[in-house]
């Protein structure tokens, strides 16, 4: 089934989007710098069961509404539920991973009526870990090196950080994106994603099925985000569902992740 890409206007800006296949929604929030191309692969093997929905926050991409600013979670929230009001969407499944969980988080405590369930793949939350302030330091150094050195350096100081199933390659494509877009959101988009607090209480209280994903290669290399799901898993009291691959391995394990990801939705 085609992939369909559009715009919608909301608060200031133009929001890109794709939505594809029928059935049931499930909204994919991708990490910084992440949105409806690295989902692509993922999409066109769900739109056989799900209407799938990926979309370029704000001011990266392409979408418009870039600012001098620091990301705003709250008016990302409301981005999020003026695209699925535009849709027709009542109801979705969230999929929110990498630094998007916190995205995910707000989003499911500001607007719990939309959200059927909550799948949440290796947060970035770090707030949640007695060494928070240890872990910020790191993402504070992939700033500085994004300063220093640029952008590719810092994206593969990041990728050693979290594990992958294959190794980045920087094309003319990706490196004309890394170019326009990876500045700006080292400095505007990564600190507020990993300094994010969920509202746990809000969370609880809405009651929504969620479940804390982790890949089995990020289990056997034992990082950070393996820390920060399990932490939050216990919080939220749901399972720990194991996923296949690292990190990006929607993009790099297409078939499997649906699969796992497929699974995890018929569980609620």
């Amino acid at each position: 089934m085609a992939l369909r890409a559009e715009t919608i206007a909301v608060d200031g800006a133009k929001l890109h989007y794709q939505s594809t296949g029928r059935g049931p929604a499930v909204l994919a929030i991708g990490g910084a710098g992440a949105g409806v191309l690295e989902f692509k692969r993922l999409a066109r093997r769900l739109a056989r069961d799900y209407q799938f929905i990926s979309y370029d926050r704000r001011g990266t991409l392409s979408s418009t509404g870039r600012t001098d600013r620091d990301l705003d979670l709250g008016q990302e929230s409301g981005d999020i539920a003026a695209l699925l009001d535009a849709l027709g969407v009542r109801e979705t499944v969230v999929f929110a991973t990498c630094g998007g969980a916190s995205a995910g988080f707000d989003f499911a405590a500001r607007y719990p009526g939309y959200v059927r369930a909550h799948i949440i793949h290796e947060p970035l939350t770090i707030g949640i870990l007695p060494d928070a302030d240890q872990q910020r330091a790191f993402f504070k150094e992939l700033c500085q090196l994004n300063q220093s050195k640029g952008i590719v350096a810092a994206y593969r100081a990041w990728t050693q950080a979290i594990g992958v199933d294959t190794q980045p390659v920087f094309g003319p494509r990706s490196m004309a994106r890394a170019k326009r877009d990876g500045d700006y959101v080292f400095r505007h988009h990564v600190l507020p994603m990993v300094d994010f607090r969920p509202d746990l209480a809000a969370l609880r209280q809405a009651g929504t099925p969620a479940a804390v994903a982790v890949g089995d290669g990020s289990l056997a290399g034992g990082y950070r985000q393996v820390r920060i799901a399990r932490a939050m898993a216990d919080e939220l009291g749901c399972p720990l569902v194991t996923f296949p691959g690292h990190h990006h391995a929607y993009e790099d394990r297409p078939d499997e992740f649906a699969r796992s990801l497929a699974e995890t939705i018929r569980t609620f």
